[in-house]
């Protein structure tokens, strides 16, 4: 595997952008990232309480400052935003994931998400990798890097952004692969990394869009290594093992 120093659209056919929602009323800076892939691609989302959800999706909705109510009300306002993204970016909305961190307890507004996806999809751009940066950001650190490695036939990137958790906001862990994995390939290698790391306190956010083909090697394995490694060289240390 090969380091580099580069942002989360360094993997084939993403890019992304960012802007300011308004959601958060006590932050006036980047708080709600688009990444999109040219192509359908996999996704797979593990909350901080450890609930996870996995399919397809084109575009990535990520706020980061105020979290969504959880229970019925916060799936209806996930429903009722991917329902607008893809009406205005031309997609089922199914294939639109929408994922917040941040403080819990307040009131959200999505109707701030959707209005603010105009601005969003006429910027967005493979060079604005640090705009999802900014976003991501909580104050407690941050780390991005990118690497290169051998998928089979395929020579595959993997990019990634890396917060970590402060006392009330969880960490998010958001990574892009040009690397064909399918939803459950990629769930299994989220699942590996999971017991490689301690990850409970971080949101895991991985998207695989396949453009780069993947034959010829046991893909959760391999992808669960490259995470593994990137996660290592942002200085994420594997978790201790209990002694018997």
């Amino acid at each position: 595997m090969e380091r580099m120093k580069s942002n989360i659209c360094m993997p084939k056919g993403f890019s992304a952008a960012g802007t300011y929602s308004g959601i958060c009323n006590d932050r006036v800076r980047l708080d709600l990232a688009m990444i999109m892939s040219r192509i359908d691609c996999s996704i797979v989302t593990v909350q901080a309480d450890g609930t996870s959800t996995s399919g397809m999706a084109r575009t990535l909705l990520y706020h980061n400052g105020l979290a969504m109510p959880q229970g019925k009300r916060g799936q209806e306002i996930i429903e009722e935003v991917a329902q607008a993204v893809g009406g205005q970016m031309k997609l089922a909305a199914n294939h639109v994931a929408v994922v917040t961190t941040g403080a819990s307890g307040k009131y959200f507004r999505p109707s701030l998400m959707i209005s603010s996806v105009p601005a969003l999809a006429a910027s967005l751009s493979p060079y604005h990798g640090d705009q999802v940066e900014a976003v991501a950001d909580n104050g407690s650190g941050l780390e991005s890097q990118a690497v290169t490695f051998s998928a089979g036939s395929g020579k595959c990137t993997l990019g990634g952004v890396l917060t970590e958790d402060t006392q009330d906001v969880p960490g998010v862990c958001l990574m892009t692969t040009d690397m064909a994995a399918s939803p459950e390939q990629l769930k299994q290698a989220v699942g590996q990394l999971q017991g490689q790391f301690a990850l409970q306190d971080t949101v895991v956010i991985v998207m695989a869009n396949g453009i780069v083909p993947s034959t010829g090697c046991d893909v959760p394995e391999v992808l669960a290594q490259a995470m593994g490694y990137l996660l290592g060289e942002m200085g994420f240390h594997p978790a201790m093992k209990e002694c018997s």
